[in-house]
């Protein structure tokens, strides 16, 4: 069976702290009722320096942060990050069963066609960098993670 999901995309790449460019977020659309949802992305860190980024934030969410998850005693656990450092020459992949920004408490569903800003709080910067993602139609298999997984993949 297949579920017509909807994705939030990043409209263009973003520069955040000169040397942090940001592609490919997007999240999936959530059902009237959620209060949670996932946003994934792509940095690298095109610097010569270490950028931190300190937190994220959202208007569309009551709280933001990032979380990586991982496998602890046959269970998946999430683990909230204080801080994520990205090296210099680094790419950091935020995936599905991996690292994310947790949205939670969202204050309306996330829906197709709709737009909305993730802030990253950078070390050393007085003011973060909005960046701004619109919904997109994608289409998702449903069934066993790992099935999911490669479908994404795709």
């Amino acid at each position: 069976m297949r579920l017509l999901l909807c994705l939030v995309l990043l409209a263009s790449s973003s520069v955040l702290a000169e040397n942090l460019v940001i592609n490919d977020a997007w999240a999936r659309a959530t059902p009237p009722a959620s209060s949670t949802a996932a946003v994934y992305l792509r940095l690298e860190n095109t610097g010569e320096q270490t950028v931190v980024v300190r937190g994220v934030s959202s208007a569309v969410a009551g709280g933001a942060m990032i979380h990586h998850t991982m496998m602890m005693d046959g269970m998946m656990k999430m683990h909230h990050m204080e801080d994520l450092r990205i090296e210099p020459g680094s790419v950091v992949v935020f995936k599905p069963q991996g690292l994310h920004i947790m949205l939670t408490q969202l204050k309306e569903p996330l829906s197709e066609g709709s737009r909305f800003n993730v802030l990253f709080k950078v070390a050393r910067e007085s003011a973060g960098q909005l960046v701004d993602v619109r919904t997109k139609e994608v289409q998702v298999a449903v069934g066993p993670i790992d099935q999911m997984q490669a479908k994404e993949d795709e």
